[in-house]
């Protein structure tokens, strides 16, 4: 995949062009990956460019806001001195362009990502399996691929990470181990099997995430799952 550096916009040549050849060869491979339901890494990556644009258009509106002005005319009637901005410089202004062309192209393409996620977040099926525990936060849950007839074990644990305004949930997981889906490997066996392997836990919080459509794993799936694990939980 073609990796857009986070300074791509500032760094090297500042050229309108050179920048928008560089975005739509990024954006391009981008639409690769979508194209074959590939979310992550691409998805995150584009929004955090999308982000870092965003606050590269808001520090340029403060800076204009502060750009020396030069004094015009005195409105003695008025009592007022009116001013102009000074010609701002070339490099802003081809900045300013950049900027304007990609939020919208970047915008299509994150769009598109929303679409794809909605898409497969709607075919999961999330569920507790038997009685859900009064301590949730840390735990295990299966992902059951029907398509290949495998049950993929996962350990969780849920962390509190802030910033200076907000507080945010996060999970952290491990794989464990993998099952053949058969009639002597059911959820129920497995989650006995838990049950005796960790006598100091003996109701541990265990979740299912069934699937049953041919999507990419790794880059789709799991990430997918791991976050409607996280609002199912939440919501519990």
């Amino acid at each position: 995949m073609y990796n857009l550096s986070d300074n791509w916009i500032t760094e090297g040549t500042i050229d309108f062009e050179y920048k928008k050849y560089l975005l739509l060869a990024y954006l391009r491979d981008i639409d690769l990956y979508f194209k074959d339901e590939k979310l992550y890494p691409p998805f995150s990556d584009l929004i955090q460019h999308h982000r870092n644009l965003l606050h590269l258009r808001h520090q340029l509106k403060l800076m204009e806001e502060k750009f020396p002005k030069e004094l015009t005319e005195v409105d003695l009637k008025q009592m007022q001195l009116l001013y102009e901005k000074m010609k701002e410089d070339k490099t802003m202004e081809e900045i300013e362009n950049i900027i304007n062309f990609a939020l919208p192209e970047m915008e299509t393409k994150i769009k598109h990502g929303v679409e794809i996620y909605e898409e497969v977040e709607h075919k999961l099926h999330v569920f507790s399996l038997g009685l859900i525990p009064m301590y949730k936060d840390e735990g295990y849950f299966l992902i059951s691929d029907f398509i290949k007839r495998n049950i993929l074990l996962y350990r969780y644990q849920f962390t509190i990470f802030a910033n200076a305004l907000h507080q945010y949930r996060a999970v952290k997981t491990n794989f464990v181990k993998s099952y053949k889906l058969s009639i002597s490997n059911t959820y129920e066996k497995i989650k006995y099997d838990l049950i005796k392997a960790d006598k100091h836990n003996p109701t541990p919080a265990t979740f299912v995430v069934e699937f049953k459509e041919n999507i990419p794993y790794r880059e789709t799936l799991l990430p997918v799952a791991k976050r409607s694990l996280v609002q199912f939980i939440s919501n519990i």
